[in-house]
């Protein structure tokens, strides 16, 4: 048994290597992924939409709480990343002035316990800060509540704008966490909502959230790049993920492959924790039971199934996700090949449907007119009864066509525009057992960029990956 000593010893040793960590991040004022001409022109937009009201938004409140020792790096609060540009700093508050075309951050110069004693969370004030920010007043946060209090006074309609409760669209409508009658336990961005409307009970505050999403929704050319860039990376965690694929493997060192190959090939770590279900774990909602189960239904991947290989790598807080199914033995039976190639086909028609200017519902009819085209010369009871079930009243309930970046699946947009990355995911259960697949692409204006390139797509393609793994 250790002494207590020891123990002491040892944990102060963890401390100064845990804060060592975020010491060495050092305690740069900008992003380095895009210039500060990128998030200025941000706030320009958003303040033209706005022209009658200040945006308020909140950095992430906290450096060291429990999400984000869980996480694999500091995450900051994406829509405050979106127009600061700012990764690390935490607590500040951004104000963009629409009336009068300004942007002013209150940064805090002092925090609580550990977060105090690393430079990382802090911003210099003042002169030097504005020129790297191209903000108009970097000023302690001390200030924050004098200035709301001069710009009501001066014009009482002002409006101040929030953004409401981030969901995405699995978490639609968002997951109760409080019985009816109490607020959620754990939605930031209504607490912060309820913090102004305490401290300014008269004020009108408004919600930007749809012009936020407009906006975020079309990539600009920079954010198009480092797109391009997280789907190079993700496509080479799948291949990561089909090569660890083989019977007797463990859901869960096939997870730590994929995470490893996000890493490897250049990212910071995964957009979200693989889904990689098997057999009757990859069907929904078997697949959504092992989420919320803490072994992930670990058990050995089986010959005959079938592996839901659902991930993304990030890179530079932008998050990828793509996807294939593979089989477990590296050979599709003949019924799964078939299931398999009909959902690809389909697929692929509806990939090529898209661009400025289509609608979500046109890539659906597009990809389903493939199937009954090729219903008639399906030879195995499987892939019949594939084709059956996606012409069917529900064979599209679980299809999604989602936005990507800041977040890997964020809304779906009915009309596709030029400069959308989305992905486009169908999905299938055929005989307890679930089949999809999906790239990050981008909407051009003739036509689409699948910027998760590379990647096998029929069965013949995955089977001559897998082959390898055999040896």
């Amino acid at each position: 048994m250790r002494s207590a000593n020891n123990k002491a010893q040892i944990g102060c040793w963890r401390l100064a290597l845990f804060l060592a960590m975020f010491v060495a991040a050092g305690a740069a004022a900008e992003d380095h992924s895009f210039p500060a001409t990128e998030y200025q022109a941000r706030r320009q937009r958003i303040m033209a939409q706005l022209p009658n009201g200040i945006l308020l938004l909140h950095a992430k409140a906290s450096l060291f709480n429990v999400d984000q020792l869980l996480l694999f790096g500091f995450h900051q609060d994406p829509t405050f990343y979106y127009f600061s540009g700012l990764p690390n700093t935490v607590s500040a508050i951004l104000a963009i002035d629409g009336r009068k075309k300004q942007s002013w951050l209150f940064a805090p110069t002092k925090l609580n316990g550990m977060a105090d004693l690393v430079r990382t969370p802090f911003v210099e004030l003042g002169a030097h800060t504005e020129k790297q920010l191209l903000m108009e007043h970097v000023v302690n946060w001390d200030e924050f509540i004098g200035y709301i209090d001069r710009e009501l006074k001066a014009d009482p309609s002002l409006e101040l704008y929030t953004e409401d409760m981030t969901v995405s669209i699995m978490t639609q409508p968002p997951v109760s966490t409080n019985p009816p009658g109490l607020a959620p336990v754990d939605d930031p961005l209504l607490l912060w909502r309820t913090a102004l409307a305490q401290r300014w009970p008269k004020a009108k505050i408004r919600s930007a959230s749809e012009q936020i999403l407009r906006m975020q929704l079309v990539k600009t050319p920079a954010e198009i790049e480092v797109m391009r860039r997280v789907g190079q990376i993700s496509a080479a965690a799948v291949m990561a993920g089909m090569r660890s694929v083989y019977p007797g493997q463990s859901p869960r060192v096939l997870q730590a492959d994929i995470v490893k190959g996000c890493m490897v090939s250049g990212g910071e770590g995964p957009s979200f924790w693989p889904l990689v279900p098997s057999g009757f774990y990859s069907q929904i909602p078997a697949l959504v039971e092992a989420i919320a189960d803490y072994h992930q239904k670990n058990h050995a991947m089986t010959v005959g199934e079938v592996v839901h290989l659902d991930l993304g790598c990030e890179f530079e807080l932008y998050d990828g996700d793509v996807g294939r199914t593979v089989p477990v033995s590296g050979a599709f039976t003949a019924g799964q090949r078939e299931t398999w190639d009909l959902l690809v086909h389909a697929y692929q028609t509806g990939l090529a449907a898209i661009h400025n200017g289509v609608s979500r519902d046109e890539v659906f009819a597009a990809a389903l007119q493939s199937v009954r085209d090729e219903q008639k010369s399906l030879k195995t009871p499987l892939g019949q009864k594939a084709a059956a079930a996606l012409l069917g009243k529900d064979g599209t309930a679980q299809w999604y066509l989602h936005s990507s970046g800041l977040g890997d699946a964020t809304t779906e947009p009915k009309i596709l525009q030029t400069g959308m990355i989305v992905v486009f995911e169908p999905y299938i259960v055929i005989e307890g057992q679930g089949y999809y697949l999906e790239d990050e692409t981008l909407v051009t204006a003739n036509g689409h960029e699948v910027l998760t390139g590379g990647l096998p797509y029929t069965s013949e393609e995955i089977e001559r990956v897998m082959a390898h793994n055999a040896n």
